[in-house]
């Protein structure tokens, strides 16, 4: 779901991602003392669901490096200039 998606570049710092688990975790316990539970659960949800995406999910490990167009573009044209090169052309 991209608008749940939490693995984005602004969360790769750890810091970043322990912050926002641990202001929704006192946020929910905060709402369970002001004795509104629905509030709480919500944000105990939000907080587990960050835990999860941040730390569970294998971000930011599974990411594959992203390429420049230009990069990419050289990349691909200098095999075919090295096969014409040993073609003797």
């Amino acid at each position: 779901m991209k608008a749940f998606d939490l693995q984005v570049d602004f969360f790769l710092p750890v810091w970043r991602r322990i912050a926002v688990v641990a202001v929704c975790a006192v946020w929910s316990v905060f709402e369970f003392i002001a004795l509104a539970p629905f509030w709480g659960v919500v944000f105990g949800a939000i907080g587990i669901y960050a835990v999860w995406q941040f730390f569970f999910d294998g971000w930011p490990h599974n990411t594959t490096p992203v390429v420049p167009p230009e990069a990419n573009s050289n990349a691909k044209a200098a095999p075919e200039a090295s096969d014409k090169n040993s073609d003797g052309s």
